[in-house]
C-alpha cells in the first residue's frame, strides 16, 4: 500500500469513526429523551412537534448509516486497488473530488450525467463536446455545431 493509500485509508476510517460515534450519541439521546417522557401530559401541539423531531432525528440516523456503508465500499475499493477510478467512465477521479467527497465512485462530468438523467428522468446526456442541432433550411435533419 501506497503512502497517498495509506492515507486515504486513515482519513476514510477516521470518518467512519467520528460519524459512528455521533450515531450512538443520537440513539442515546433519543432513548433517554424517550424515557424522561414516559407519562407525561403534553397537548397535540407538543406532541406534533416532538413528532416532527423523531422523524428528523431517524431521516439523520438513516443518512449516517448510509453514509458509512459508503465509506466501507471506498474502504473495500482501496483493498482492491479501484478506489478513485470512475464506475462510469473508467477514469481517474481528481484527488480535490476524493478529499472533498472521500467515497465518490465517479468523476465530476460523470456524476454530474447521471444527476441531470435521474432528474429529468431522461437518459444521460452525452459527454461535454459541441452542441448539434438541425440546420433551419434542411428538411432532412442534418446538422451543424452550434457557435
Amino acid at each position: 500500500m501506497t503512502a497517498r493509500e495509506h492515507e486515504l485509508e486513515t482519513m476514510l476510517e477516521d470518518l467512519r469513526d467520528r460519524i459512528l460515534d455521533a450515531r450512538r450519541a443520537r440513539v442515546h439521546e433519543m432513548h433517554e429523551k424517550g424515557e424522561g417522557e414516559a407519562g407525561s401530559v403534553t397537548d397535540s401541539l407538543d406532541r406534533a412537534e416532538n413528532d416532527l423531531v423523531d422523524d428528523v432525528e431517524a431521516a439523520l440516523l438513516q443518512m449516517a448509516t448510509e453514509t458509512l456503508a459508503k465509506i466501507d465500499e471506498a474502504l473495500t475499493r482501496l483493498d482492491a486497488g479501484t478506489y478513485g477510478i470512475c464506475v462510469d467512465c473508467r477514469g481517474h477521479i481528481p484527488l480535490a473530488r476524493l478529499n472533498a467527497l472521500p467515497f465518490a465512485v465517479r468523476c465530476r462530468a460523470c456524476e454530474e450525467r447521471r444527476d441531470a438523467h435521474d432528474s429529468r428522468g431522461r437518459p444521460p446526456i452525452p459527454p461535454r463536446g459541441p452542441v448539434l442541432e438541425a440546420h433551419p433550411g434542411d428538411r432532412r435533419g442534418t446538422t451543424e455545431a452550434r457557435p
